[in-house]
């Protein structure tokens, strides 16, 4: 009986393994091929780095972003030596500012030595321009963003800004909104124009300061052409906070922007356009 079941299961096998045959002579072995490694697929050398370095890759790019960002920030607050700011009710795009700092800078540099400009501007809005604006927009039937504006956080932090730079700021020459000049003037923080040219400009406002609008630099000069009629040129004292930040360094910067300020006292727009 053992016998039996064993030749019987050797005959099935036998049928398995000769119909698998056959089935394999009529398919030409493509079950074979059906189950060979696919060709490999070619990748280019940048593909394969990129595969295995990407997160080491991208680390180097991040530093060096960084790196790069940080040593032109640095070149550029070095070279700067010539600080001037404006501070009142219009604002400097991009390209203005660069304009008012190339026009700085060249007047700076008449001399064959060489000076960088850095202009800081601040949108700052006083409660009388506010007012002014109020009353011209009411008489169109239209409201006025600059009031809406002087009484915002951000024209807080602009005042704030501007305190922080006349008490302890590298900036010496001012265009001023009057209101911030007559403040600066009252604590005591600006020198007497006489003192800066030797005698008091026609057209000065009092002691202190002038329209920038008479002062040829700025009147006839296309990159100051923004600013207000009612701007103040003036110039700061030297700062309260010498005595901490490095008085003989303040000095000697001081010294160097009021000779700048004659410079521009003295400039001409005739004698410049014959150069």
């Amino acid at each position: 009986m053992a016998e039996n079941e064993e030749k019987k299961r050797g005959e099935n096998e036998e049928e398995y393994e000769s119909n698998a045959a056959k089935r394999l002579r009529v398919l030409g072995g493509a079950e074979t091929e059906s189950e060979s490694d696919p060709e490999p697929v070619r990748e280019s050398f940048f593909g394969n780095l990129w595969y295995h370095y990407k997160a080491p890759i991208l680390i180097f790019i991040g530093f060096a972003l960084i790196f790069a960002v940080g040593i032109t920030q640095m070149v550029r607050n070095k070279k700067a030596d010539v600080f001037v700011l404006f501070a009142g009710a219009v604002t400097f795009d991009s390209d203005s500012a660069a304009a008012a700092e190339d026009a700085l800078s060249s007047l700076a540099s008449a001399d064959g030595t060489t000076h960088v400009a850095r202009f800081t501007t601040l949108f700052y809005v006083s409660d009388e321009k506010a007012a002014a604006a109020s009353e011209e927009a009411k008489k169109k039937n239209e409201w006025s963003p600059l009031e809406r504006y002087a009484k915002s956080q951000e024209n807080r932090d602009a005042y704030a800004a501007f305190s922080n730079d006349m008490l302890a700021g590298d900036s010496v020459i001012c265009l001023l909104d009057p209101y911030l000049f007559e403040t600066i003037r009252d604590a005591g923080g600006l020198m007497k124009l006489e003192e800066v040219v030797g005698y008091r400009p026609e057209g000065s406002i009092d002691e202190y300061g002038i329209p920038a609008v008479l002062v040829e630099f700025f009147g006839k000069n296309k990159a100051f052409s923004s600013l207000p009629d009612d701007t103040v040129l003036c110039i700061r004292r030297v700062s309260t906070m010498s005595a901490f930040t490095g008085k003989k360094r303040e000095e000697e910067a001081h010294r160097r922007h009021v000779e700048f300020a004659g410079t521009i006292f003295a400039y001409r727009a005739e004698d410049a356009e014959t150069e």
